[in-house]
């Protein structure tokens, strides 16, 4: 799906290495928000539910 979009990083900067590095950076954000949103989101959606929040499920909130 981003394959062209990381031919045209690697044809402006002649290196694979910077595609490599955008992707890296971009897997960090996805895990940040993953904690930092979705995480509040299903406590939230389960409090709201009257179900109890599963601990196994926010272990490291």
């Amino acid at each position: 799906m981003f394959v062209p979009v990381g031919n045209l990083i690697m044809q402006a900067t002649g290196t694979w290495a910077t595609v490599l590095y955008t992707v890296a950076a971009l897997d960090l954000v996805a895990a940040t928000l993953a904690i930092a949103v979705l995480r509040p989101m299903l406590k939230q959606h389960h409090l709201a539910n009257n179900a109890a929040v599963p601990n196994a499920a926010l272990a490291h909130a």
